[in-house]
């Protein structure tokens, strides 16, 4: 099951987009946060977005209303109504308010759950865009200087686990270890049975 999560304004469109794009089913869940007190303008796209749900068949959204005047009071809300879901957590960012988006972005952080941030374009030319929860994690913990040594010796051909062992002057053992880390974070990817090691699009955009 995926869990997408919504902050919503004025328009539901982005929403029924993101829906579209991952193909939910009324066996995924759909929650929607926006301020309180409900505006008339969040209400009525509220209403639209539930309209569109029955008719193509996503799954029913629900509301959660936080004071977008006090992140903490926010935080604790979004905490309480997401510590019982599980899935696959999708979190679109760049509609509705702005401190909604940090706000469930903080909570999943902090309750360590796997989560992809979702970026809508805002240019009407451009595609949609996600982000990992562990290159978020990367970017706010860093990596080694041995992590980032291996990212740099890889370059643009990529590289054996011998060849790095050699570039580096480290053991085969510790570079493969390395690897390893690097692969659980998404930088880094083997190609099929060889050893040979390839940077990632994410890993290519720490090291360009």
């Amino acid at each position: 099951m995926r869990v997408f999560l919504y902050p919503l304004g004025f328009h539901e469109h982005a929403a029924v987009r993101l829906l579209v794009e991952y193909r939910a089913s009324r066996d995924d869940k759909l929650v929607v946060f926006t301020c309180n007190p409900l505006s008339a303008g969040s209400r009525s796209a509220f209403e639209s977005l539930r309209a569109v749900a029955a008719a193509q068949g996503f799954p029913e959204p629900e509301l959660v209303l936080v004071n977008c005047s006090d992140y903490f009071e926010s935080f604790s809300i979004v905490k309480k109504h997401l510590a019982p879901l599980t899935g696959e957590f999708v979190l679109e960012i760049g509609t509705g308010p702005r401190l909604i988006s940090h706000v469930v972005t903080h909570v999943l952080m902090f309750t360590r759950r796997g989560f992809t941030v979702h970026y809508q374009p805002e240019t009407g030319v451009d595609t949609s865009t996600g982000v990992s929860a562990g290159f978020l994690g990367v970017v706010l913990n860093g990596l080694s200087s041995s992590e980032m040594e291996v990212l740099s010796a890889l370059g643009t051909d990529g590289a054996s686990i011998a060849e790095l062992a050699r570039i580096l002057g480290k053991s085969e053992k510790t570079v493969r270890n390395i690897v390893s880390m690097l692969r659980s974070k998404g930088l880094v990817e083997k190609s099929g049975r060889s050893e040979r090691v390839f940077l990632t699009r994410a890993g290519r955009a720490l090291v360009a």
